[in-house]
């Protein structure tokens, strides 16, 4: 859970790439070709291009940023509501505590899947970050 916790930024980081495209040369001459902005040997919307999105982007989202953190936030619930979360409940289970508690500890109890909006707040300054870096700091800040 823990290296899942502090890699969870930087995986998002290397998905969003395989997404991110830039264009380079003159759109007015018809010079322009629109590259993948890690790889420039790879055209943008190109079958090795979709092929790359298919195999890894699209299935690092389904999973890390989508499936983990709803199964982390609704295993909290449910432990939550079998009374197995905190030390105050009927039937407190430590191993919990042990596996997730640096995500819950902080809250009071009822806001125990906070932490995986957190998380998803942190994917979405990423993708801002990523998306908007050809636009400047600028847009980036106020994104």
């Amino acid at each position: 859970m823990v290296l899942f916790y502090t890699l969870f930024p930087s995986v998002v980081s290397r998905m969003a790439l395989t997404f991110s495209c830039i264009t380079y040369g003159d759109p007015e001459r018809g010079t322009d070709r629109v590259l993948l902005s890690e790889a420039l040997s790879v055209r943008c919307f190109t079958p090795a291009h979709w092929l790359m999105m298919g195999t890894v982007g699209i299935p690092v989202v389904a999973l890390f940023i989508l499936v983990i953190p709803t199964f982390i936030a609704l295993n909290l619930i449910r432990q939550r509501k079998a009374q197995r979360l905190y030390v105050t409940q009927a039937h407190y289970d430590p191993r919990f505590t042990l596996r997730y508690g640096f995500m819950f500890a902080g809250y009071r109890e009822g806001y125990e899947y906070y932490e995986c909006i957190v998380m998803l707040r942190k994917c979405m300054f990423v993708l801002l970050s990523i998306f908007l870096r050809r636009y400047g700091p600028a847009p980036q800040v106020v994104a």
